[in-house]
């Protein structure tokens, strides 16, 4: 994907891309569902439904783009595979798509990973190494690796493949979704945004894509505001899988800023009773990341939508359980 001339606007993912990402897919990845969600902000008019993402392959969207690109690779990837980087669920992700194509995955993980997400990958045969510090120490690791090691790094979210496949996401939303009028997507590398942004503007331009973020780890909400995010402030979150330093060159960085209408940070000490609430009122296990998107809902952030339905994108479930029932126990209505 080129780099945009300047005074031009950044290239969007190829809705080609995005279509032949969906026909290889499908026959592995059935659509996730669409279903009404049950809690309210009496500023949002019409339906607010939800996106399950958990529902899929590994319990993340992550799977979309990690078996994409392999699969568009298969055959011409070196002897040692692929190598990764991942808070967790992309490397879930891309140990699936390893086990289901036999080749062979690293995967390399912050040490303070969620227990869960590790021994799923561990689980697939994947190898994990585990790095001290945040996700970006990680990504620098699994450079190296690739480099030396002579394997490929797919990245979770810079990755052409890895946004089409994201955005197969917004393809089904537009089928299932006939007033979708805003999404509401967890933003970390930006990836899932910038591939299911560009989907909604190549078929449904109408729709406001809104990016949340929490405020633990504000990195992509700084670029996007036109800061520096080397210089974000960085604190422990719950939201581990949205956490950590991205590359400012990232393809991702300005399809974000042209797919998203706005970009809200979430108080991180609403994650976990926002955890708890989806836990209560919908039925629905979900992880820190994802549930930015209620708890910006839950929290009034996001205002009047144009005329239509809100649909919030659940993109993972992938927590340890003691964690959960300690956010569902703490919660009062």
């Amino acid at each position: 994907m080129a780099t945009a001339p300047a005074g031009s606007e950044p290239s969007l993912v190829p809705l080609a891309e995005i279509e032949r990402a969906a026909a290889r897919l499908v026959p592995i990845l059935p659509p996730t569902p669409v279903v009404t969600f049950q809690g309210t902000d009496p500023l949002v008019h019409g339906r607010v439904l939800a996106k399950l993402e958990t529902a899929n392959l590994t319990h993340s969207f992550k799977i979309r783009g990690a078996l994409n690109t392999m699969l568009t690779m298969q055959g011409t990837l070196p002897p040692h595979g692929v190598v990764t980087s991942s808070a967790g669920n992309h490397g879930l992700a891309v140990s699936k798509a390893a086990q289901l194509l036999d080749v062979p995955a690293t995967v390399v993980l912050p040490a303070g990973a969620t227990r869960t997400k590790v021994a799923g990958i561990e689980a697939l045969g994947a190898r994990t190494i585990f790095v001290e510090g945040d996700y970006g120490l990680a990504e620098a690791k699994a450079r190296e690796l690739a480099q030396q090691q002579n394997m490929f790094f797919l990245s979770p979210y810079d990755e052409p493949l890895v946004m089409a496949g994201a955005g197969t996401i917004g393809l089904e939303l537009a089928r299932q979704v006939p007033h979708l009028a805003r999404v509401v997507v967890p933003v970390g590398g930006a990836g899932l945004i910038s591939g299911l942004g560009s989907a909604l503007a190549h078929v449904r331009p109408s729709v406001e894509v809104v990016a949340v973020q929490t405020d633990a780890s504000p990195v992509l909400h700084t670029i996007f505001h036109g800061g520096d995010g080397t210089k974000a402030v960085l604190k422990r979150s719950m939201a581990d899988g949205l956490t950590g330093h991205v590359d400012p060159s990232s393809r991702t960085v300005p399809i974000l800023r042209r797919v998203a209408r706005r970009f809200l940070l979430v108080p991180e000490e609403r994650i976990a009773p926002a955890v708890a609430r989806v836990a209560q009122q919908e039925r629905l296990l979900i992880e820190g990341a994802t549930a930015t998107a209620p708890a910006a809902l839950y929290e009034g952030m996001l205002g009047p939508p144009p005329p239509g339905d809100t649909v919030l994108l659940l993109s993972g479930a992938n927590i340890d359980l003691e964690r959960w029932w300690a956010c569902v126990q703490a919660w009062t209505p």
